[in-house]
């Protein structure tokens, strides 16, 4: 006998639009009436595709998974799942080498000295600033949108933590904003954007369940809200897949409040052969957006590549989904600088290579990636891409140069393949 669903949500891997080359995951979270069996009905178009089915508890949700390979289903579909309507577009053409998403920083802290270029102009937003942020970011294109930190130290001296949104736990932090992850989940929604909210800093503040519970609690009723992101980084190589332990300590809490909603990580090295095993046995995560290193380390575009290539095979023998976070930035100043913090390096939106199309521009390494990853991200956009529209300039005229010259690009680019306003 079938147990009766009270509530199911969905979530698809990745999300719409989709290319016929991708494998789409489909991950519906259910809870039941009571313990027992279910079963939830999958249509395309109206045509039965599949039945997903497990065992189901009152107490908590369960997570049913669904592959459905989309080679030969370009088009407009409606998907549907029990009784929820999924809207899915299978693009058929080659993936274009744009941005699909990038990443937010909201303040950093005040004694990081990487960050004097923008942190001030950064926390001088307020809520209507980051609505508007997020309205000329869709103008270039961008449909993913993730906010790094919610929770920031004040000085990475004196660790206080504090939240960017309004918390029960930690004070606010010093930005003007008031509540932006619900002004950016807001102007999301209003464009079609999907946003991960983050959790953990990348200086070592390791999430709690608590922080997680709240953050959910606040924000699980916003549409745009797709899912997690874990913000410390760790390598893929073998000596630190001991650190990924580290996200074993929120995991099951995330997976608790909502088992639909990816998690997502982005690492830095190349994956070593270890990585792959621990990908299949231990990693609880969903998707892979390593760091392509070219605006960080400098490292080569043979370096990019290899990477990527070598992620999408082990990602594809884990079951995970392999995305790419092509770095935007440069440092500048003493570049001879070694230490993490205070000797005078800074950064900037990327200028080395000719910018953009220059001859080591930006644009190849979005080329480079494209072929091995569902989507494109970067680090990062608040800082490093900044709308005339929107004051203050965070990142000063090479912020705004970024924006206007990758506005350009995306515009050329869409023409010449006759996908001009997609």
């Amino acid at each position: 006998m079938r147990t009766p669903i009270t509530e199911n949500d969905v979530r698809l891997i990745p999300y719409s639009p989709a290319y016929e080359r991708d494998d789409l995951e489909i991950r519906v979270q259910v809870r039941g009436t009571a313990h027992g069996h279910a079963e939830v009905p999958l249509l395309l178009d109206g045509e039965p595709l599949a039945t997903v089915a497990g065992e189901v508890t009152p107490d908590g949700y369960t997570l049913l998974t669904y592959r459905l390979p989309l080679c030969g289903r370009a088009g407009i579909h409606t998907l549907t799942v029990g009784e929820t309507e999924v809207p899915l577009t299978v693009l058929g053409e080659e993936p274009l080498p744009l941005l699909d998403g990038g990443m937010l920083t909201l303040g950093p802290p005040n004694d990081r000295d990487g960050c004097d270029f923008y942190r001030e102009g950064l926390k001088s937003y307020t809520d209507e600033d980051w609505k508007q942020y997020i309205i000329h970011m869709a103008k270039i294109g961008i449909n993913c949108i993730i906010i790094m930190v919610s929770h920031q130290y004040l000085t990475l001296e004196h660790r206080e933590i504090t939240a960017h949104y309004p918390s029960k736990l930690h004070p606010h932090s010093d930005i003007a904003a008031k509540d932006p992850l619900a002004a950016i989940l807001q102007s999301a929604g209003e464009n079609g954007m999907q946003v991960f909210l983050g959790l953990g800093n990348m200086y070592g503040h390791n999430a709690t369940p608590a922080e997680a519970r709240e953050i959910y609690e606040r924000y699980h009723n916003y549409p745009a809200f797709y899912g997690w992101y874990l913000a410390e980084e760790f390598g893929m190589n073998a000596e630190d897949l001991h650190r990924w332990e580290r996200y074993k300590e929120i995991i099951p809490t995330l997976r608790e409040l909502a088992p639909a909603m990816p998690v997502l990580v982005s690492p830095y090295c190349a994956p070593c052969d270890e990585f792959g095993e621990y990908l299949k046995t231990d990693a609880d995560v969903d998707i892979i957006m390593p760091q392509d290193q070219c605006g960080s380390s400098w490292t080569p575009l043979t370096f990019s590549e290899k990477l990527f290539r070598d992620l999408q095979k082990v990602c594809r023998a884990a079951g995970k989904h392999a995305w790419a976070n092509c770095e935007s930035f440069d440092w500048i100043g003493n570049l001879q600088a070694t230490s993490f913090n205070g000797q005078g390096k800074y950064l900037t939106a990327r200028y080395l290579g000719g910018g953009i199309e220059g001859p080591n521009g930006f644009d190849k390494q979005l080329r480079t990636v494209r072929p091995f990853v569902e989507k494109i991200s970067t680090f990062m956009l608040s800082g490093f891409f900044a709308p005339p529209a929107v004051k203050p300039i965070c990142g000063g005229a090479a912020a705004l140069k970024q924006y206007l010259d990758y506005f350009a690009y995306r515009e050329k680019v869409m023409k010449s393949t006759e996908r001009f306003g997609e």
